[in-house]
């Protein structure tokens, strides 16, 4: 399964929830995310091949098709805590799963999220989270993929501090476990950062924060992983989105996540684009320089920071434009005058083969004319009688005298204007604009 530009998007409140699971749940969970659309209203019955959900969680081996059952009946237990509106004051018990669904002989699974979970992946105005699935396919546990979700969530702030007691909490972490904290760090705190440096698109510092001589909390110093490329992190398939829906999931994914609407208006999706281009190569560049992305992100697009980038863009276009043009001028010259050469020559030998006495008279009186004797006895006169090697110059001149002029032949035979110039010809701007639109090269 490609998984380079699919998107996992869920509520910040998703993110974190009080839920407990193993590392195959919770990577069949952010599939299942994956294959949400930003548009839906409802959720669908997703179906997944087995051999990719195996793939994906790291199912291998005999019997993949009764683990994957396995797989799916163990989380359809998994149960996450979620806290009411202010208003409500509580909480909500939900399961992830509603149902999944085995036909045989077809090699898939059907599974179907449970529909209490719409608020926290459907229709997310606000407050929510994006980051492409492939980062998270790499990691080994099941807390590195929960603390880059949080990291995620919080990466425009460039840090945000967790206490012991709320990360023990949202992970389920029973109180017999890592009960010293230097085991918690260990296993939990320094595998994320290995991990997320190694495999995502932003890794952490932290600062252990300590009250009463006993680590309380904890610290996250959030950056952009300057080890991978931007544009691979932050680049977006088009799908059923439109180019501004795409442009605003860039924004959000790289940490700006206020309105873009106003720099959309005032400057055009282009230039927008353009100035997050810049800032995200400007981020890369500073690495951890950066502590707020969305702050300076903010300030590119103020700045209209891709301005100079786009005058530039146009005039390199517009010199292709014109190399290109050239090209396409010197091949329709070309052609002109090979086919100006064709009608000639052919003409030419019809008429020397046909050559009468007549002719002869009015070829001696012409070369006598147009080359006196005294000036061109020796090259035009052999014994006193013209040579016949210049016949072709008489009948240009005074029979088909329309090919003695290669450009007005063109324009009085093809209806193409030329015009002379140090290269040879060009074309005319308005013929250029006619020959674009039908080139007449297959039937000159």
């Amino acid at each position: 399964m490609k998984k380079d530009k699919v998107i996992v998007t869920q509520s910040n409140k998703l993110v974190e929830a009080s839920y407990k699971m193993n590392l195959a749940e919770k990577r069949l969970v952010c599939l299942l995310a994956s294959k949400i659309h930003r548009d839906d209203k409802d959720f669908q019955e997703y179906n997944i091949t087995i051999s990719q959900l195996a793939d994906f969680v790291g199912i291998s081996g005999h019997h993949v098709y009764d683990q994957t059952k396995h797989l799916t009946k163990k989380l359809m237990t998994r149960v996450l805590t979620l806290p009411l509106p202010k208003e409500l004051n509580g909480i909500v018990q939900v399961s992830f799963l509603s149902s999944a669904k085995y036909q045989e002989g077809t090699g898939s699974v059907k599974l179907c999220f449970d529909p209490n979970m719409k608020p926290f992946l459907l229709q997310l105005k606000g407050q929510f989270t994006n980051y492409f699935l492939k980062h998270i396919a790499s990691l080994r546990s099941v807390y590195s993929i929960r603390i880059y979700e949080l990291l995620k969530s919080y990466q425009r702030f460039g840090r945000k501090e967790f206490t012991i007691k709320f990360l023990r909490n949202i992970f389920q972490i029973s109180p017999d476990q890592y009960t010293q904290y230097n085991n918690f760090k260990r296993r939990i705190i320094l595998s994320a950062q290995k991990e997320l440096r190694d495999h995502t698109d932003i890794y952490f510092e932290f600062e252990e924060i300590k009250k009463r001589r006993k680590v309380d909390a904890i610290l996250f110093l959030i950056y952009p992983n300057i080890n991978r490329e931007p544009g691979e992190l932050l680049s977006l398939p088009a799908g059923k989105q439109t180019p501004e829906g795409i442009l605003k999931d860039r924004l959000r994914l790289a940490g700006y996540t206020a309105n873009p609407d106003r720099f959309i208006k005032r400057d055009g999706l282009e230039l927008v684009e353009a100035s997050l281009d810049i800032a995200l190569k400007e981020m890369h560049s500073a690495g951890k320089a950066i502590r707020n992305p969305g702050g300076f992100i903010a300030k590119k697009l103020q700045e209209k920071a891709g301005l100079a980038f786009l005058l530039e863009r146009k005039k390199a276009r517009e010199k292709a434009d014109r190399e290109e043009q050239a090209k396409q001028d010197s091949a329709l010259v070309s052609a002109l005058e090979t086919t100006f050469e064709k009608e000639k020559n052919s003409k030419l030998e019809e008429l020397v083969k046909n050559y009468t006495a007549e002719q002869n008279k009015e070829f001696k009186a012409w070369v006598d004319e147009n080359y006196p004797v005294n000036e061109f006895v020796t090259p035009y006169k052999k014994d006193g009688e013209p040579k016949l090697n210049y016949l072709k110059l008489y009948f240009i001149d005074m029979v088909i005298p329309e090919y003695n002029d290669f450009t007005e032949w063109a324009q009085e035979r093809k209806g193409i204007t030329l015009q002379e110039c140090p290269t040879g010809y060009r074309i005319t701007g308005e013929q250029q604009q006619l020959f674009r639109e039908f080139p007449p090269l297959q039937s000159l």
